[in-house]
């Protein structure tokens, strides 16, 4: 006896695998040139903002950077002054957040203050020290409210989501992923290179570029998965590394910025410390950087 075959319109038992997503940039960039309009309104109106506020407006300036630099060639030629214009400003911004970040930095990893002495007062170094570095960070808070507050008013941020979200809103699906590849590719050329620089001769510069050469690859690669992109993210190793390399920057910030202040002020004793702390870790990293695993983390993103 025949088996009888199924009408035409039967339900499928087992159900076909689902479309992968559309990739698209642009609801990302949304999401993202929201978070910092919020960040900028908040942090205009707040006389004393954390570290933590601080250091997460940051890391949002960085990655609209990446997005302007990545649509930067979809623009009409009228518009590229525009767009360089807003660049500059963006990252003028970033600057100075990043100068505020640094002396709380600096005030954050201060030693513990001295015990005080018998006669009750604590250590007249430290309190000088820890007084001036809130100063300076409190002028800086404040230096930074009114820039954000006058780049507001000149519809910096307005202007900065119109603009990079005209150029995502024409890439989606395999257009995107080329761009995004592309991006990620010469990143990790990038990357690759000041790693050769740092390797040969591991200077406080060169290592310097090296981490921003990896910073640019995590941003890129964080951007094509917000976009629903295909693809390995940004290896936990190297997110380590490029740790370590933040670190090392950090401890460079700090000596200059006791070394702004002067001897009197920083104590022999503390720059002394700082400057083994570096020494230590320049060295650590210098060992890795030289090892094969980092050439081929970065060679898989430049097939």
């Amino acid at each position: 006896m025949a088996t009888p075959r199924p009408p035409k319109d039967a339900v499928p038992l087992v159900a076909a695998a689902p479309e992968p997503p559309e990739f698209d940039l642009a609801p990302g960039i949304r999401t993202l040139n929201e978070r910092i309009r919020r960040d900028a309104e908040r942090l205009g109106i707040d006389p004393d903002p954390s570290a933590e506020a601080l250091h997460r407006f940051h890391r949002r300036l960085r990655k609209l950077r990446v997005a302007l630099r990545v649509v930067d060639d979809l623009l009409p030629a009228s518009r590229r002054p525009v767009a360089e214009e807003i660049r500059r400003r963006v990252t003028r911004l970033a600057r100075l957040v990043g100068e505020v970040r640094d002396l709380d930095v600096c005030l954050a990893h201060l030693p513990r203050p001295a015990a005080p002495p018998r006669s009750g007062r604590p250590g007249a170094g430290d309190d000088a020290l820890r007084r001036r570095l809130r100063e300076e960070a409190r002028t800086g808070r404040s230096l930074l409210g009114a820039f954000l507050r006058a780049e507001i008013d000149r519809g910096l941020f307005g202007d900065a989501a119109t603009l990079v979200e005209a150029g995502a809103g024409r890439l989606k699906g395999a257009r995107a992923r080329r761009r995004l590849g592309r991006a990620a590719a010469r990143a990790a050329r990038r990357s690759e290179a000041a790693r050769r620089r740092a390797g040969r001769r591991a200077t406080i510069e060169r290592m310097h570029e090296f981490r921003i050469a990896l910073r640019r690859l995590h941003e890129t690669l964080d951007l094509n998965e917000a976009a629903g992109g295909p693809g390995p993210g940004f290896p936990d190793r190297l997110a380590l590394l490029q740790r370590g390399l933040g670190g090392l920057h950090d401890l460079d910030r700090r000596l200059e910025i006791l070394e702004e202040l002067g001897p009197e002020l920083a104590g022999e004793v503390l720059v002394a410390a700082t400057e083994e702390r570096r020494r230590r870790l320049r060295e650590e990293l210098e060992g890795e950087v030289a090892r094969k695993w980092v050439r081929n983390a970065l060679a898989a993103f430049d097939p």
